[in-house]
């Protein structure tokens, strides 16, 4: 009875344990999804940043200059790096005085958003499609995102708009290279939902439709989910996940990290639970045994003698060392058995009468 209890009990905690390490793999997969996601804001924030303080740095150098020298600021932009694709600086009317390579120089932007926006502060506009620097060599058209600031005069008066045009190839394949040394597949939605990086293309996996309405509704908060359509891909989503020292993108990450990635070490610690679960019962069992053969035994087999012996039937008890009490017990009993039959063959002994013996005549 008793061992069975223990075989029971280590099953239900065997289950217990599975339980709770089901849960406790669940926890770990979704905050380790939702952690890389994070790491791959932090590095792509960086980048960022360091393409706003070159903007600050050139809209403070270029107050007050002249066109010559506006001229070279705007074309040693792009030159540093192939991050920017354009340069420019639009006067207070909106038109371009100066651009890099002299290209949409008079145009007027007045009416643009980065112009807007960059007159009162700093600005990220919507992502557009040109083929202004289109040539023989790369015919297709480009996607830009204008980053612009206003440009202050000694007396803090504004004289301008500076405006970067960043390359939207540059964003996806830094994304991409930081997805890929994580192990991620990513995608980047902008403002109207529409995609701006997704590695998932080229597979069988989509966004789950319930990131997208959620992301629609602007109510979507950092997260992780997994998609019912692919239970082994997991999913994060970091909406707006540029920096506050930088004006808001309104661009959403979306990250999926497959579960088979991030999950092969835990059915281990859950079986090493197990093993460490059987062996303890296994233990705990051969100790029982041990004291029952020990302890246990011994009295039994000595109660059953004594019992034994006070139906008057004749036993001879076996000495058992097992214990300092059955030690007692034994030598106890077999004393009593001999006193028994001393007394037994006392009772017994026959009675001789004397007869005298009668004299034979010679």
């Amino acid at each position: 009875m008793l061992v069975f209890f223990i075989v029971v009990t280590a099953v239900s905690v065997a289950i217990a344990v599975n339980s709770r390490a089901s849960d406790f793999e669940e926890q770990v997969q979704n905050e380790l999804v939702l952690q890389s996601g994070r790491a791959l804001s932090v590095q792509f924030n960086t980048s960022l940043e360091r393409e706003w303080d070159s903007i600050r740095a050139v809209a403070d150098a270029i107050a007050g200059a002249p066109k010559a020298e506006l001229d070279d600021f705007m074309d040693a932009v792009p030159a540093a790096g192939g991050r920017i694709q354009w340069a420019g600086f639009v006067d207070l009317a909106g038109i371009v005085v100066s651009g890099s390579g002299r290209i949409w120089e008079g145009n007027d932007f007045g009416e643009r958003r980065f112009f807007r926006e960059g007159m009162s502060g700093e600005g990220v506009g919507n992502v557009f499609e040109t083929s202004a620097f289109s040539s023989s060599e790369v015919p297709e058209p480009v996607k830009l995102v204008n980053f612009s600031m206003p440009v202050l005069g000694g007396t803090g008066e504004v004289e301008g708009v500076l405006v970067y045009s960043v390359r939207i190839a540059w964003v996806e394949a830094l994304l991409n290279r930081l997805a890929s040394e994580m192990g991620l597949e990513i995608a980047v939605l902008d403002q109207r939902n529409e995609f701006l990086v997704n590695s998932l293309i080229g597979t069988d996996y989509e966004i789950p439709e319930a990131i997208r309405s959620n992301l629609q509704l602007g109510m979507f908060d950092a997260i992780s989910l997994t998609d019912a359509g692919d239970p082994g891909l997991r999913f994060a989503v970091l909406p707006s996940f540029t920096l506050q020292s930088m004006p808001s993108f309104g661009w959403n990450l979306v990250v999926a990290l497959r579960e088979d990635g991030v999950s092969g070490a835990l059915p281990k610690l859950r079986n090493a639970v197990f093993v460490i679960v059987a062996i303890a019962a296994g233990f705990v069992i051969a100790v029982i045994f041990a004291l029952f053969r020990f302890l246990v035994w011994p009295f039994k087999r000595l109660s059953g003698d004594a019992y034994a012996l006070a139906q008057g039937t004749i036993v001879y008890p076996v000495y058992h060392r097992s214990s300092r009490e059955a030690e007692t017990l034994s030598e106890a009993l077999a004393l009593l058995q001999t006193r028994l039959e001393v007394a037994e063959i006392k009772q017994k002994k026959p009675r001789f009468t004397v007869v005298p013996h009668k004299s034979r005549a010679g």
